[in-house]
């Protein structure tokens, strides 16, 4: 599970360095990630521990997928759960179309 925390004020949610370079490329990894729960929200609302950059919640999905959190993880406390799991789906898709989001993350 790609925790809250966050090395030098990057989140691990978005930290390809570690996600692909340390845990898939060095250790060699060949598991699935699972993001903490509610992390994309949480980005959405700067509750993460960063300072670099405000993210909107387009972009935190392309960034999480794109730095190997395989799974967006929910919590089941959000009254429009259904719709959530829409917009990643409907996000995902227009992020791949404006070439934030590598098609082969999808997969």
């Amino acid at each position: 599970m790609v925790s809250y925390s966050a090395i030098n004020s990057v989140p691990m949610s978005f930290n390809s360095y570690f996600l692909f370079g340390i845990l898939r490329d060095e250790l060699k990894f060949k598991g699935f990630t699972i993001s903490d729960y509610d992390d994309i929200l949480r980005a959405e609302t700067m509750q993460l521990p960063r300072t670099f950059m405000n993210v909107s919640e387009d972009r935190a999905y392309a960034l999480m997928l794109n730095a190997g959190t395989d799974m967006i993880m929910l919590s089941g406390q959000h009254d429009e759960f259904g719709s959530l799991v829409g917009r990643i789906t409907k996000e995902a898709k227009k992020n791949v179309e404006k070439g934030l989001l590598k098609e082969e993350r999808l997969t």
